[in-house]
């Protein structure tokens, strides 16, 4: 079967499974696409580009470039996430991600390369 889907419509599709799957496990919730912040929109339509282009990086990669990220901007580990105190349980290496986590990224990609027919 051949198709072809709008990248954007791809980023939508993408991030409301990410965000149900993150409200099923009960771990960072995030609104709805409607009410999405610029930056999320922005993060996940690179992400979804990244693996339209088959130039993204590993998972493993891509946790390290968030930590990075979250570094660079004050964040530190924490038990909790707490924008305020800017700390997060996730700011860990991969390997030690708690499993639903790194199911959550795995199945990010899944549905992306599936909706590109990759």
């Amino acid at each position: 079967m051949n198709f072809t889907i709008d990248l954007d419509l791809v980023v939508r599709i993408a991030y409301e499974a990410n965000r149900i799957y993150c409200a099923a496990l009960g771990k960072c919730p995030q609104p709805y696409w409607e009410r999405a912040v610029r930056e999320s929109i922005t993060y996940y339509g690179d992400k979804v580009d990244a693996i339209a282009k088959d130039k993204g990086p590993t998972l493993e990669e891509a946790h390290n470039n968030w930590v990075s990220d979250k570094v660079r901007d004050g964040w530190k580990y924490g038990k909790e996430i707490s924008v305020k105190n800017k700390t997060h349980p996730y700011m860990v290496e991969y390997k030690n991600l708690p499993p639903a986590v790194r199911g959550r990224d795995e199945l990010f990609v899944a549905i992306v390369k599936v909706l590109l027919g990759q």
